[in-house]
């Protein structure tokens, strides 16, 4: 299943003239990460936040994204 949607992923993204052909969409080595406590997820979500700033891209901001709340 990951496979095909890697597959038909990349294929997707690639159609933008702004993906060249030969970028790597995703890395050769697939892995699960558990998080177990609130502050691993919290370091999850900055990790993510900054990674557009840190390519030099805008910050991403979505109107379904919501702030985590802990339980």
């Amino acid at each position: 299943m990951w496979t095909n949607f890697a597959r038909d992923a990349a294929e997707s993204l690639r159609a933008f003239e702004e993906v060249p052909n030969n970028h790597p969409i995703w890395s050769h080595r697939t892995y699960k990460v558990f998080l177990k406590t609130n502050d691993e997820v919290r370091g999850r979500i900055q990790y993510v936040n900054d990674n557009p700033i840190k390519e030099r891209r805008a910050k991403q901001n979505w109107d379904f994204v919501k702030p985590f709340k802990q339980k």
